[in-house]
């Protein structure tokens, strides 16, 4: 009786630690701080007190003008800022509908927020990159970005476009953005690796 007890408080007990829990947020929720492996998470940064959402696009060539578009060399890197309604035009809608993007772009409040796309080249579809910290720096932003997940490691190659709304609390756009991979590789507003 008392080793079917252990079998039971053994399986419960993995079945509790395997079950885990899953985080749902949404476009609206811009202050948690909970992680998430969802290709829609949410987080703030408190040392800067910025706050974002980020949405993940693995098939994201074409998904805006100026970006990555294949077939492209290996090793692309993109990333701009898109500070107003009129430059959501940028945007291939068809693409972002089919990506359940569409309403996070388009219902954008640019009085209170602005985007930012980066986009990389090649990239697996899993795992989607995460980002790890965003930090001013002098009058820009210093984006962090892994794709270390506990997720199934995929062997295509995609344009990965990760989309980050960030609220514009003190009411000014960065005038450049720098992001860095896990690996170090470096790019900039204005700069197109190809």
């Amino acid at each position: 009786m008392q080793g079917r007890l252990l079998i039971v408080v053994i399986v419960v007990i993995m079945i509790s630690g395997c079950a885990g829990g899953s985080f749902q947020s949404t476009d609206d929720d811009l202050n948690s701080s909970e992680p998430s492996d969802n290709t829609d998470l949410t987080t703030s940064e408190p040392a800067t007190s910025l706050n974002y959402g980020v949405k993940t696009i693995d098939y994201g060539d074409g998904v805006i003008e100026g970006g990555i578009h294949r077939p492209v060399e290996l090793y692309s890197y993109y990333v701009t800022v898109i500070a107003s309604s009129d430059e959501t035009d940028r945007f291939n809608s068809t693409i972002l509908e089919q990506n359940e993007a569409h309403d996070f772009v388009f219902d954008t409040n640019f009085d209170e927020s602005y985007l930012i796309v980066t986009q990389l080249y090649p990239a697996p579809s899993l795992p989607d990159y995460r980002v790890e910290s965003i930090s001013r720096a002098d009058g820009g932003l210093d984006i962090r970005i892994n794709n270390t997940t506990n997720k199934e490691q995929r062997h295509d190659k995609v344009v990965e476009t990760m989309l980050l709304k960030i609220s514009n609390d003190q009411r000014n756009t960065p005038s450049n953005v720098s992001v860095v991979t896990q690996r170090g590789t470096k790019f900039e507003t204005q700069e197109s690796k190809a």
